[in-house]
């Protein structure tokens, strides 16, 4: 048996809510629950070295600056399963991209399929404020109440960076990198004395469980959500911190207790419990296809109408970054946090590794004394009787093409590299589709 418990990835629960006013937080309900890989939350406080005259070459004080908070959360695609509904990351997708379109009967274009096909559509967006914000949660540690429970909230994240990557036969994965307004943490005490029903005090036995959620004023800086034991309201959906006193052991909370909570009740962080849908798409099922749909604006190599073949080629991995080019505000007087933002340019990068086979090789010597032509790509992962992923990006120009022959008889790969261009109407230079062939 381990001397002490430690808290695994297994363990814990994330939770994801579009919010309803910038930076401000929103509780989760169960159905903002999302299966996630990994997570990584990273809060930073800049310390500026004092530089004025002193008698000693050791640093003796610093000067207290700006916090930045960063997170990145990787996640399987899994597509919810009923058609017309958007997966469980959509919040990240939508603070991401800036534009959704939902649609239950479909007209899908630039995919294979029926023209019924349900989907739920994300792509890029010119409006400033397009790109909204969203609470985060995780809770990690759950289930033992007495050895350190703890959850971490920020408020306030936006998704600056999407990676999506399929290697070999591995689930296509997502990963969102960003930064965010504010972050607390919340951990396990408990009351001091018994709290009678209908009271919306407790005193708390450690003080600096508060510590984590009050700037230096004492204030508090979010209403994160606790639970008497299993005690957790009237609503059944806990109780919100709304005051902490000066000494950090007087908590006011809403609603006031239900029912008598005995003293010594462990006092716990709340999150409901998950109601996730979907199931990972599986790696093995997909295709990329070069040429499979209209250039569009007709200024680049003229229109490819589809009447030629479209090239189809098995990829050994594929990498996508799209970065929102975010630039976020650090510099505003009077300020401890990242106060505001602004889009900036986007950039979608993609690297293709294939293993060389001779009609690869064909196609690519055809190609390569116009290799910054631009190639509409398509890319589904999934397979066609239940929704797939599909992403469209209509133009990508290729900077790199390398190919490595190796010693003896390994096989050889081809790897390419460039960027997905946007079209000259505005539109994206990637869209991501999930599209269900079976309504229903």
């Amino acid at each position: 048996m381990a001397l002490f418990p430690y808290v695994v990835g297994r363990s814990q629960r994330f939770y994801c809510k579009t919010e309803a006013t910038q930076n401000t937080w929103l509780p989760p309900v169960a159905d903002d629950a999302c299966k996630v890989i990994q997570t990584s939350f990273k809060r930073s406080q800049v310390r500026k070295k004092r530089d004025d005259a002193k008698l000693t070459r050791e640093e003796t004080e610093r000067i207290t600056g700006q916090t930045t908070v960063q997170a990145s959360i990787e996640v399987y695609v899994n597509p919810y399963g009923s058609v017309g509904t958007p997966p469980d990351c959509h919040p990240l997708l939508l603070s991401h991209f800036g534009t959704y379109a939902n649609s239950t009967t479909g007209g899908y274009v630039g995919g294979a399929g029926t023209a019924s096909n349900a989907h739920d559509t994300y792509s890029g967006s010119d409006e400033q404020t397009a790109i909204g914000s969203v609470s985060l949660e995780r809770e990690f540690n759950a289930g033992t109440a007495t050895t350190g429970i703890m959850s971490q909230i920020i408020s306030g994240f936006t998704a600056n960076i999407l990676k999506i990557a399929l290697k070999g036969g591995d689930e296509p994965r997502f990963t969102f990198e960003g930064e965010g307004y504010d972050m607390v943490s919340t951990t396990y005490t408990t009351n001091f004395a018994e709290v009678g029903s209908g009271v919306g005090t407790v005193t708390v036995r450690n003080p600096n469980a508060s510590r984590a959620v009050t700037d230096n004023a004492g204030v508090l800086r979010m209403s994160p959500v606790f639970s008497f034991g299993t005690n957790i309201g009237t609503l059944n959906t806990g109780y919100a911190l709304t005051a902490v006193d000066a000494t950090g052991t007087i908590w006011t909370f809403t609603p006031p207790a239900s029912g008598t909570i005995a003293a010594g009740t462990a006092i716990l962080p709340y999150v409901p419990a998950e109601t996730v849908h979907g199931s990972p798409i599986a790696g093995i099922l997909g295709s990329l296809s070069f040429d499979a749909t209209a250039r569009g604006d007709g200024t680049v190599g003229g229109v490819n109408t589809g009447t030629g073949a479209v090239t189809t080629m098995p990829i050994v991995e594929c990498s996508i970054e799209r970065n929102n080019g975010m630039k976020y505000f650090h510099d505003v007087a009077f300020q401890d946090k990242m106060l505001d933002y602004v889009p900036g340019d986007v950039e979608t990068k993609v690297n293709l590794t294939l293993r060389a086979r001779r009609d690869h090789c064909i196609w690519l010597a055809e190609h390569e004394s116009a290799i910054a032509t631009q190639y509409p790509v398509i890319l589904t992962c999934g397979s066609g009787a239940t929704r797939v992923m599909r992403i469209t990006m209509p133009r990508i120009e290729f900077d790199d093409v390398e190919i490595d022959l190796p010693q003896g008889d390994d096989v050889g790969m081809v790897k390419l590299s460039g960027m997905a261009m946007g079209l000259t109407g505005g539109s994206a230079a990637i869209s991501l589709a999930f599209i269900g062939l079976n309504p229903g």
